[in-house]
């Protein structure tokens, strides 16, 4: 990705980096795979941690965010698409930055990158928070 190429805001280099190796590696998954993808993943989350019960709400209304931008694809602003199908990638990773089974935010980064990436797109009302 040039560093010319907009950059979704509100990231830590840490995580602008991780999206980055994310985005690079969406390259050339047709968004609609993606997304489904992504809801196989969510479904398969598991519901326990050792003994603690996770919170998977937050990855359900990631879900139903991403479902709507992706039903309104062509009105993405075309550089927020590549940045997009990164987050969707990092959604599906179990072991990004904060492993997802992980009851104290598994989902707090994911939230992140993807509020980040719809911000881009200027779609901030669909950030789950």
């Amino acid at each position: 990705m040039p560093e010319s190429e907009p950059v979704p805001p509100d990231l830590s280099d840490a995580r602008l980096e991780s999206l980055r190796r994310h985005v690079a590696g969406a390259e050339d998954w047709p968004v609609r795979q993606l997304l489904v993808s992504v809801r196989r993943a969510v479904q398969r989350l598991p519901k326990r941690s050792g003994d603690r019960v996770l919170d998977l709400a937050p990855a359900r209304r990631l879900l139903d965010s991403l479902e709507t931008v992706v039903a309104e694809w062509e009105s993405v602003p075309e550089a927020a698409r590549p940045w997009l199908k990164g987050a969707m990638l990092y959604l599906m990773d179990a072991d990004d930055d904060v492993p997802d089974d992980d009851p104290e935010g598994g989902f707090a980064d994911d939230l992140d990158i993807v509020n980040a990436c719809l911000r881009m797109a200027g779609r901030g009302e669909l950030c789950v928070g």
